[in-house]
């Protein structure tokens, strides 16, 4: 419980981002292809989930695992 304490608003960002990555990368990228693959282009999305999984990730590990 003490993580949960020490979260702050940035912290939820982060979270939130690399949540929605994860989504988008485990197939909601192709979900989103299909309902409309006219305005989807899934491989820059995939793309775009990969840079977001990445900073959220590296935001919360220089925050918490800093030394």
């Amino acid at each position: 419980m003490n993580f949960i304490e020490q979260m702050d608003s940035w912290d939820y960002l982060a979270l939130g981002m690399m949540i929605v990555s994860a989504w988008l990368l485990l197939g909601g990228s192709r979900k989103l292809k299909e309902a409309n693959e006219d305005l989807v282009d899934e491989r820059k999305l995939r793309n775009r989930a990969w840079g977001g999984f990445a900073a959220g990730a590296a935001y919360l590990a220089v925050r918490y695992l800093s030394f």
